[in-house]
């Protein structure tokens, strides 16, 4: 029914079920030629849709293929409204089901968990949100479930810098869910800023000249190293350097002798010319 560039066919089917999630996430985008879109809009089942792709309308398609509820004819808004969701009309008093993002402490450079916890009223099937960060302090993110094995199914979206789509939805209610206060979360990360930095320069002889095929080689205070090999003249580059720690570069040649540098980067550097001596 909802299988994207497809004329909608006579039942929902599984596959209905995995599209939306899909569409909720983020990772597809409903043809609007096809109405996709309204045909995924699903829920309130009695308003034909909100205009809006949410947990809700992942829970309403599992009804549809399930046989819970009638099928219905796609009728409500064609294409996304532009303004946030409100809560339906029985939970804008009771202020339930919140969300809350917790407070992690991480170092420059390091991985770091940050826990997402929902308070509910033990009915929820499936919950949606979107998570928004710095991008020039976090990346690189990776979306968990903390409890696998609750038969829930995660459907994330961090393809773009700064934002990840969430969707969770199970055949049942949840069962684990935290008791929490709502407020935003924080994350406090000591040394600079930036993610990661580089360095970069050329490896030279007596006389100026780039030395090819020599191993520049950099060296933290736990004894982890990475390197990179020089060029035709003598150029290298190292990336993925966390800011604000002591290294020692070295340089390895058959011919020449280098004497190892202690450096203690804040910033990228460039011009980090290593040179023999006579």
């Amino acid at each position: 029914m909802l299988l994207e560039g497809m004329p909608a066919t006579v039942r929902f089917e599984a596959a209905d079920v995995v599209q939306v999630r899909r569409f909720v996430a983020g990772l597809d985008t409903p043809v609007l030629t096809h109405n996709e879109f309204q045909r995924a809009d699903s829920a309130p089942a009695s308003a034909g849709g909100d205009g809006f792709l949410s947990a809700t309308d992942v829970v309403q398609t599992r009804r549809y293929v399930a046989g819970l509820d009638p099928s219905r004819s796609a009728g409500g808004p064609g294409a996304a409204n532009s303004g946030p969701i409100a809560p339906p009309e029985a939970l804008r008093e009771a202020g339930s089901r919140e969300i809350r993002i917790g407070s992690s402490n991480a170092s420059t450079g390091s991985r770091v968990s940050v826990p997402v916890e929902m308070r509910s009223n033990g009915d929820e099937m499936a919950v949606s949100f979107v998570l928004r960060y710095d991008a020039a302090k976090l990346g690189n993110a990776i979306v968990e479930l903390a409890d696998p094995s609750s038969g829930a199914i995660l459907t994330a979206n961090a393809d773009e810098p700064g934002v990840i789509r969430v969707l969770v939805d199970s055949p049942s209610v949840f069962e684990r869910w935290a008791t929490v206060k709502p407020t935003n979360g924080k994350i406090s990360i000591a040394g600079p800023n930036a993610l990661s930095v580089e360095i970069s320069g050329r490896v030279l002889i007596p006389g100026g000249a780039g030395l090819r095929n020599a191993t520049v080689t950099l060296t933290d205070a736990s004894g982890v190293s990475r390197s990179a090999t020089t060029g035709t003249f003598g150029y290298y580059r190292i990336d993925g350097i966390a800011p604000g720690q002591s290294y020692t570069l070295a340089v390895a040649s058959r011919r020449y002798q280098f004497a190892a540098r202690q450096i203690t980067p804040s910033e990228s550097l460039t011009g980090m010319d290593l040179i023999a001596p006579e």
